[in-house]
């Protein structure tokens, strides 16, 4: 089952852009300080990820093997968002954006 975000919530002073590179009509952009209520599919390619542009920088968001992944640019290291272990991340999950541009993710 694929991963859909259902909500964004942008907790920045600036707006966030969400860009689908797997399927550029599929990109948001979010207020700042706003939530959006929204369909938008993260990607099960790495190399044509979910880029998130926050304040921090643009982290790069892909969905594999029941885990929901990104990094940072200029960072090697990967990062978990969720973990679905054996049954998968699959189904709606809400992003949320804070106040320094930091990602987290739920279900």
């Amino acid at each position: 089952m694929p991963t859909n975000i259902t909500t964004y919530v942008n907790k920045m002073p600036q707006s966030l852009a969400s860009f689908n590179s797997d399927n550029i009509a599929n990109s948001f952009s979010v207020a700042a300080n706003n939530t959006l209520t929204t369909s938008q599919w993260i990607s099960w390619h790495k190399d044509r990820p979910l880029m998130l542009f926050t304040s921090k920088g643009v982290c790069h968001v892909w969905d594999k093997d029941w885990k929901v992944y990104g990094w940072w640019e200029g960072s090697s290291s990967e990062i978990i968002f969720l973990d679905g272990g054996g049954q998968g991340v699959g189904g709606d999950i809400k992003v949320t954006i804070d106040s320094q541009g930091d990602v987290s993710m739920a279900k």
